[in-house]
């Protein structure tokens, strides 16, 4: 799709940890507690750095780029309670989108994972990774799409609900009204 044919009626919000970002495999490779289970060790470990050095997935950006030609796109991603986690996902979102400098953040929606479909409404998109996060979308009335890893997928499968949004758009009847007739509705 070009620029020209995006539609910023359509919102598409994607998740950073594990869509764009190797969240998982860089808790795996970085931190014994996380390879062993102790769950509360390992989040209590994460400082700032921690999160700014996770690495982007291979064609991430270029996804996110797709993304944004086809409707408005934000990052919605949920942070821990720590000021470390929300000061890392920013400055990781700043070297993920060098060219924007500070507006890199204008497109950051940060809440509890658990929070996501606060936001969900009507010709709303969620990318997730999260299949939890993606029922709880739906059933607020968003689209969801849950992400495998395959970023050509999920592009066609956001392509394929933008089409149906726009189809559904257009299916709708019109109901035409008349003026009223001597002050009175007909």
């Amino acid at each position: 799709m070009t620029k020209k044919q995006r539609d910023n009626s359509i919102l598409i919000f994607v998740d950073m940890d594990d869509v764009l970002a190797q969240w998982s495999a860089h808790a795996a490779a970085t931190s014994e507690d996380f390879r062993e289970g102790r769950m509360n060790e390992f989040y209590r470990s994460l400082d700032e750095d921690w999160w700014v050095s996770i690495p982007a997935f291979d064609g991430a950006r270029d996804f996110y780029d797709e993304l944004s030609d086809i409707g408005k796109t934000k990052i919605l991603s949920g942070v821990l309670f720590h000021p470390d986690c929300f000061s890392g996902k920013t400055k990781w979102l700043q070297n993920f989108f060098p060219d924007k400098g500070p507006f890199a953040l204008a497109d950051f929606i940060a809440c509890r994972s658990t929070d996501k479909e606060l936001v969900a409404g009507k010709d709303r998109i969620l990318i997730d990774d999260r299949k939890d996060n993606i029922d709880a979308w739906e059933k607020a009335g968003g689209i969801g799409i849950l992400h495998t890893g395959d970023f050509d997928a999920t592009l066609r499968q956001v392509q394929d609900a933008v089409k149906t949004i726009q189809a559904a758009r257009q299916s709708k009847p019109t109901t035409k009204r008349h003026p009223p007739r001597n002050g009175f509705p007909r």
